[in-house]
Formats: C-alpha cells, sequence, structure tokens
C-alpha cells in the first residue's frame, strides 16, 4: 500500500457527525483511511497519561475505527465500517477490521435506542423524537403502559385507541418512526445485503459479527433474555437483500445458513417476515425474491404477523392485483381459504374494500366518520391521517401549514380512478373463488359494504352488483356495525352531507 500524506481537509475534526474516520472510510484511496487510524495511534501516544479519560476520548474519536455518528442526534447512523460497505470498499473494510472495528457497524446501545421506538404501548411521545434520545429499552419496558408480553394478541385498549382515528390495517395507529428524521438503524452485514456485495458481505462475516437471532433454525416467539444486535435489529440481512431486489444476496444468505422465517421481533406491530416483505414493501412486489423464498423447503408461507396475525394474501390482496394472488395461490400452502381473518376480523373481502387512506373516505359524514377507522395502504415512508382538528378555525394561528388549508375533499385523480378499477376487479374476483362471505363483520362490526358505501366517489355499479349476490341485500339492509349503521345508511347519510372545511364532530372521537 502506498503511503499518504494527510492534508489539512483529512485532518478536520470540527463536525461531530462526520468525523475525519467517516469521510476516510469511503474515500476509494485505501491508503487515506490507514492514514488517519495511523494518526489516531500517533495521538494517542503523545496524549498524557493523567489526562481525563472523557477529554482522551474526544481528543481521538475523529481518527478511530470504532467512532459512531448517532441517527437519533444527528440524522443518520454510521461508523467507518458502515461507509466502507456502503461504499463497497472492500480494502477499507480490510483496513478497518486489522484495526479492531466492531465488525457489527453500530454499537448495540444504539439498536436498543432505536428498538425502543418500536416498543408496543411505547409514551407516544417518543414517536416526536427527533436529534433527541429515547431512554434505554431497560427503563422503557417496566412502564405501566407498555404492553406484556409484546408478542401477543391485541389489546383492548389497542383497539381501543384505533377508533379515534385512521390505521393502516396491518399494523398499528402510530407507524413507528414515519415521524424520525434519520435513517435507519443498520448493522455493518445488513447495509451490505442492502448493497448487494457478496464480497464485503463475507468479508465482514468472516469477522464473527452476530448473527445468531438471523440464524436460528426455529421459529421464535420473544425475543431472548440476552439482547444481541442481531435480536435487537427491526430488519435483517434477508429482508434488506429483499426491499433492495438483490436476489442474489438472497439466495446466497439462504445458502449459508440464514433464515427464510426471520421475524424481526424489536418491531413486533410492522414485524414481517421475508416472503410478506417481498410482497407488502417492495414497490413493485418482488416475486423473483418471494419465488426463492418459496423454493426453499425451510420456509413457512403460511406464517402470519405476530400481532395483527396478517397472512401473505392479505398483503396482496391490498395491492388489488389479481395476477399477483393467482400467482401466490398457485403454492399448495397458500390457497384463498387460508388466509381467514386478522386479527381485526379482516376478510380478504374486507381488506379489498377498504379505503386506500383518508382522503378516500367521506369525511363529511358523521355516520361515517365514527365507522371507519382502517385503510389499506402499504406505505410506510409518507402516508400519515389529515390532521383535522388543525382545520378548526378557532385553532389557527400563525403556523398554519399548505395541508391544513388545502380544501376537502381533493380532486379525484387518474390514479384514484385506477385504484377504483383494480379494487372492482379484486372485489369480483374474491367473490367468484367463493372462498368470501360479504356478511362477515370485523371487529367494529363492519362487511365488506360498509367500506364501499364509506368511500368519498362510491361505486354504485358495484354496489348494485353485490347486493344482487346472495344474500347481499339482507347486508346492505339489515346487518349493522358497532355504531348501529347498516350498509345502505350508510350510503345515505353520505350522499346528504353538506361539505364543509371544518366539522365539529372530527375532534369528538380523539
Amino acid at each position: 500500500m502506498t503511503s499518504y500524506e494527510l492534508t489539512e481537509d483529512d485532518l478536520n475534526d470540527d463536525m461531530d457527525d462526520e468525523p475525519p474516520c467517516v469521510r476516510a472510510a469511503r474515500n476509494p484511496n485505501s491508503a487515506v483511511i490507514s492514514a488517519i487510524l495511523a494518526h489516531g495511534t500517533y495521538l494517542s501516544s503523545q496524549i498524557p497519561a493523567g489526562m481525563i479519560p472523557a477529554r482522551r476520548n474526544s481528543m481521538l474519536r475523529g481518527f478511530s475505527a470504532n467512532t459512531y455518528v448517532s441517527g437519533a442526534i444527528h440524522g443518520y447512523y454510521t461508523s467507518p465500517l458502515l461507509e466502507a460497505v456502503r461504499a463497497s470498499l472492500p480494502e477499507n473494510v480490510e483496513v478497518l477490521l486489522q484495526a479492531g472495528a466492531d465488525p457489527n457497524g453500530i454499537p448495540l446501545e444504539y439498536l436498543d435506542e432505536y428498538s425502543v421506538r418500536f416498543i408496543r404501548g411505547r409514551d407516544p411521545k417518543y414517536d416526536t423524537y427527533s436529534y433527541v434520545t429515547c431512554p434505554p429499552r431497560s427503563n422503557v419496558m417496566p412502564t405501566e403502559s407498555v404492553v406484556k408480553p409484546q408478542i401477543s394478541p391485541l389489546t383492548h385498549d389497542e383497539v381501543l385507541q384505533r377508533r379515534t382515528g385512521f390505521s393502516r390495517f396491518w399494523t398499528e395507529s402510530a407507524l413507528p418512526i414515519i415521524s424520525f428524521r434519520s435513517k435507519p438503524a443498520r448493522t455493518a452485514l445488513e447495509e451490505a445485503a442492502r448493497m448487494g456485495d457478496i464480497a464485503v458481505f463475507d468479508q465482514v462475516r468472516a469477522a464473527n459479527p452476530d448473527e445468531t437471532w438471523w440464524t436460528a433454525r426455529e421459529i421464535p416467539s420473544r425475543l431472548p433474555s440476552i439482547l444481541t444486535h442481531s435480536a435487537l435489529s427491526v430488519s435483517s440481512p434477508v429482508h434488506e437483500a429483499i426491499n433492495s431486489v438483490k436476489n442474489d444476496m438472497v439466495r446466497h444468505l439462504l445458502a449459508v445458513g440464514y433464515s427464510p422465517n426471520i421475524l424481526p421481533l424489536a418491531a413486533p406491530t410492522c414485524c414481517l417476515p421475508p416472503h410478506m416483505t417481498a410482497v407488502a414493501f417492495c414497490h413493485p412486489p418482488n416475486i423473483a425474491a418471494y419465488d426463492i423464498l418459496a423454493l426453499d423447503p425451510r420456509t413457512d408461507l403460511a406464517l402470519r404477523t405476530p400481532v395483527y396475525s396478517v397472512h401473505v394474501l392479505h398483503f396482496a390482496t391490498a395491492r388489488l392485483d389479481t395476477g399477483l394472488m393467482e400467482h401466490l395461490c398457485k403454492h399448495p400452502v397458500t390457497p384463498l381459504s387460508t388466509a381467514g381473518c386478522t386479527d381485526l376480523g379482516h376478510t380478504l373481502l374486507h381488506i379489498a374494500s377498504l379505503p386506500l387512506t383518508d382522503f378516500h373516505i367521506n369525511l363529511f359524514s358523521r355516520k361515517i366518520f365514527e365507522s371507519i377507522h382502517d385503510v389499506r395502504t402499504l406505505d410506510t415512508k409518507s402516508w400519515v391521517p389529515i390532521d383535522l382538528s388543525r382545520r378548526n378555525p378557532a385553532n389557527r394561528g400563525i403556523l398554519v401549514s399548505r395541508n391544513d388549508e388545502a380544501p376537502l375533499p381533493r380532486v379525484r385523480n387518474a390514479e384514484d380512478e385506477l385504484d377504483e378499477r383494480k379494487q372492482e376487479e379484486m372485489i369480483l374476483w374474491l367473490l367468484e373463488s367463493g372462498t368470501q362471505d360479504l356478511a362477515a363483520q370485523d371487529v367494529y362490526g363492519n362487511t365488506p359494504l360498509h367500506y364501499l358505501t364509506s368511500a368519498m366517489w362510491v361505486n354504485e355499479k358495484l354496489i348494485k352488483v353485490l347486493r344482487e349476490k346472495e344474500g347481499g341485500d339482507i347486508v346492505w339492509k339489515e346487518i349493522r356495525n358497532e355504531r348501529g349503521h347498516s350498509p345502505e345508511e350508510l350510503f345515505q347519510d353520505g350522499l346528504a352531507v353538506e361539505v364543509e372545511q371544518w366539522k365539529a364532530f372530527w375532534t369528538e372521537y380523539q
């Protein structure tokens, strides 16, 4: 390796979120990171033995192989090893590992703090924490509001909370970290898998980072008593490879012993096994990865999410893609009849009938507003419910956003029209299968017809077809939800409403 003379810019240690070693780790010239680490060794030899440890560590931080940047404070999690892995620089990875870099790439306490944001029953204020750390997991878990055990059916309070707003059908009302202004906390193995760099992945893996949770043969039902990096991660190398469509990496991971059934239980309410991730979180679905997993004899395609009991066919239904459904149903383990209900009582037909988001609900009808609580979207990046309380003229202050003043309902667009056509196709396809019950009621007492009649733009042609089905008109007129409303009553109330930009009842249920 050629020598390198460090420049003033190389040595600049004024930025806490961009220390010299982090910058050098992503430099293609491996001599730079070697020189930075050597400079750290030199500095260490010059520091008086009696210096206060905190002061000593501060001076050496920027030149160490084990320097870390916290996303909770700076908006992204990184370290020299993570930077080298993300840049696919095997020589830099080797230099860092030889210098003693932790092959996990991130401190356990960072993963611990990050995982607190996913705890069931956590303090709601943690959802607003950006540029500030949450308390450690050991302090949060004993609190009274936390659900115990974390992996258990929905509680009465959790279902009650859903009645105060609009939630994704497959997870909790407040989707973890959607407001957290940081990139995810990931280990070096997860980053290497995300990049699809098999050589770098194997290089890091050879240094023996923790992977015990991801290679376990049995499907666990709870987190271990001793929490490791892999157990505390809310993702895994397999999930990361699938999400980034690095399917050769998926094959490699399975070949070296990674489980196809990994459950990141540190994120109990949004914990999906790999085959569901390929369908739910890849846009478009990563069917190649799904098929790779389906061919592995270890894969349990019948596995459901641990809290909401969602089946892979529920996620596929939410996409309104009959071709996808036909593909998944070809497997003998996943015929339509196996999907059943989620823990919220949603059948496949319920999910197909759900509004995509709250923009697609007739919010101006009191009866509809108090009846509908779940939406179909699989988006985890941007959708949050409309903050209707901010539309109250009495609450208007100087801090009014454009969203607060945007007129409702919004203008229907081509995507909405396409969604309606696909929804109709999926509903009729499901009914033709003979596996669905138009009269089935979910935890709120709603049938599929309750959801369809609550739409901002009701598909009256589809409603007519469904009413003509056997028992359809009885459902329409006689089956009432927990609020005492039939689909017909919701439809009539929706037709009669006056469109106003503020309704007092919008805040009555909060």
